[in-house]
């Protein structure tokens, strides 16, 4: 049972020494992906200000920026508006997710996971063992961001709270 979907979330976070620290591509006059004048992130610079909040992906798309909203604006316009605050930003995002059912082997899914609210971090997927009902899966990959258990959001739960949910 997989099917891909947008999740949306909005984040906040300071500039560091002036920068925001992340790339993006995308307008009216600079399409990103072909027939798409979205915006979307590109890069995401190590040690700059988005990696240390550490919530925004390459592929993000940004569809608003201080509550200025990006659809079919060109790339200048999304440029100003991306600089517009010389403290920090607030972006709503979408983000394609995918749905996937995992079935345990044994009590165990195979996957090692780090992060939670109690580390202000994502949870990541850091590890999945050979063998195991998670290495079966061909769209679940070492990296990706857990969002949801069993349909509920994590956003808040610390780490062991998603474990916990996760053994059910």
């Amino acid at each position: 049972e997989n099917n891909v979907y947008w999740g949306t979330e909005e984040i906040y976070f300071a500039k560091v020494s002036g920068r925001l620290g992340f790339s993006f591509a995308g307008g009216t006059d600079n399409q990103y992906y072909e027939n798409d004048s979205s915006v979307y992130v590109t890069k995401i610079a190590p040690g700059g200000a988005a990696a240390l909040d550490g919530r925004l992906q390459v592929n993000d798309k940004i569809t608003s920026v201080n509550g200025t909203n990006l659809a079919d604006v060109n790339h200048e316009m999304a440029r100003r508006a991306l600089g517009s605050d010389p403290t920090g930003i607030k972006l709503s995002l979408a983000r394609k997710c995918i749905h996937i059912r995992l079935v345990s082997d044994k009590g165990s899914y195979g996957l090692g996971l780090r992060g939670g609210a109690d580390s202000n971090t994502p949870v990541i997927v850091s590890r999945i063992r050979p063998d195991s009902p998670a290495a079966s899966h061909p769209d679940l990959l070492v990296g990706h961001e857990l969002t949801r258990v069993n349909g509920a959001s994590i956003s808040a739960k610390t780490h062991n709270e998603v474990l916990a949910m996760i053994k059910g």
